[in-house]
């Protein structure tokens, strides 16, 4: 009989200790980083032994087939689940470096064209203001209409102006992706454990009434 076979596709995504600390020391403690590496290479350790006893079995139980296309899913979910937390930890180390700056640049061409007839209009008006011939109907005429010119030129350089949204820091305090990339350490982690207990499993029901996990494979 044809054993069955699985790749060990996760494995060749272990990358060194020290460098995925220093990756993921921008937005967590660096404990806690090299605890999730350390832990994540411990389990590849353990899922490793038990697949080299497991595919020892030549069995091709039903129940056995199931389990070890499970283990080969959860293989390949969790290889794509840690590449992509492999971008997000680069993605983060170029956003950390990101600085608070102010949301206007300055004002543009027509703002500033805008601003300076508004300052000429009050010039007039303070002008007309101090004359002696404030009660003729030209006079009030002219005065109303500047009136209305500053109006309307302070109306258009309202519309002129982009509204840029307010960020409330205060939800993302996780920043930069709001605590989403200890998230994923926790997925990744807990998966691993369903391969541990489902290759745990298959070594069983390919061997029944034998005790073929050996207690240092085995763990707790």
């Amino acid at each position: 009989m044809k054993k069955l076979v699985i790749g060990l596709s996760v494995a060749s995504l272990i990358v060194p200790l020290g460098f995925a600390a220093s990756a993921m020391a921008d937005s967590s403690p660096a404990q806690q980083a090299q605890q999730f590496v350390a832990k994540y290479q411990q389990n590849l350790t353990k899922e490793n032994g038990l697949l080299t006893q497991a595919q020892a079995s030549s069995s091709t139980n039903a129940q056995v087939v199931a389990l070890s296309q499970t283990v080969t899913t959860l293989n390949q979910t969790i290889a794509g689940m840690y590449g992509d937390f492999q971008s997000l930890t680069a993605a983060r180390t170029s956003l950390s470096q990101l600085k608070s700056s102010a949301n206007s640049s300055g004002l543009t061409g027509a703002e500033k064209s805008v601003n300076n007839k508004i300052n000429q209009i009050d010039k007039e008006l303070e002008h007309m203001k101090k004359g002696k011939k404030g009660k003729d109907n030209k006079h009030k005429g002219l005065y109303q209409q500047l009136i209305k010119d500053r109006n309307d030129l302070e109306k258009s350089k309202k519309l002129m102006q982009v509204k840029i949204p307010k960020v409330d820091q205060t939800e993302w305090k996780g920043h930069p992706f709001n605590g989403g990339i200890p998230n994923l350490e926790k997925t990744i982690l807990s998966l691993q454990n369903s391969v541990i207990h489902y290759t745990k499993l298959w070594i069983a029901q390919a061997n029944p009434g034998s005790n073929t996990v050996t207690g240092s494979v085995y763990g707790n």
